[in-house]
């Protein structure tokens, strides 16, 4: 009958796409997109946010629970500089207590924190699994506190502080590299 073949047919087509839905990632949180800036206290304690090479400013002094997923970039931004996933410290200090990662193992994801005014400090409690590279920015602080690690980071360069003294079981690195200062 041609009506049921319709609906079969819809069915199949109707499950094949639950089925693709369902393989895709499930982030849950704002697009933090090259050439747009998201303040970190906009965030919701349930958000996964994806860096698109856009900038996540830390707009006051607060603990962000949240997990990160960090894209490859690539491209610049409207006035011609290299995109980047980037932490704006704001002059204020923020920690950090869920997982930084990549967004798939194809997709490496780096991040860079810069201080647009000074005085400010991003701290990692969590365990971060991203492989891409760390930058620390000159006036910004990267802090790695307790058991946080940043330790599956391709390399950190150091041209800000990188803070270490606080950790519980000390932390590893692969590579550093910078003219900023490390903290012990």
């Amino acid at each position: 009958h041609p009506r049921a073949t319709r609906s079969v047919r819809s069915l199949a087509l109707g499950a094949t796409a639950l089925a693709l839905v369902a393989a895709l990632p499930a982030f849950a949180g704002p697009s933090i997109d090259t050439n747009n800036t998201v303040n970190a206290s906009s965030l919701g304690s349930g958000d996964t946010p994806v860096f698109n090479g856009g900038t996540l400013k830390i707009d006051s002094n607060l603990t962000l629970p949240q997990n990160f997923v960090l894209n490859t970039v690539t491209g610049n931004t409207s006035s011609g500089t290299a995109a980047a996933n980037t932490i704006d410290e704001d002059a204020h200090t923020a920690t950090f207590s869920g997982v930084f990662s990549d967004q798939s193992s194809t997709q490496v994801g780096a991040i860079q924190f810069t201080d647009s005014v000074g005085g400010g400090k991003a701290i990692f409690t969590g365990v971060s699994t991203y492989t891409g590279s760390t930058t620390i920015g000159t006036g910004a602080t990267l802090a790695i506190a307790g058991s946080g690690s940043i330790g599956t980071s391709a390399s950190v360069t150091a041209n800000g502080t990188f803070d270490i003294s606080g950790t519980s079981a000390g932390t590893g690195i692969k590579t550093l590299g910078g003219s900023g200062n490390v903290v012990l």
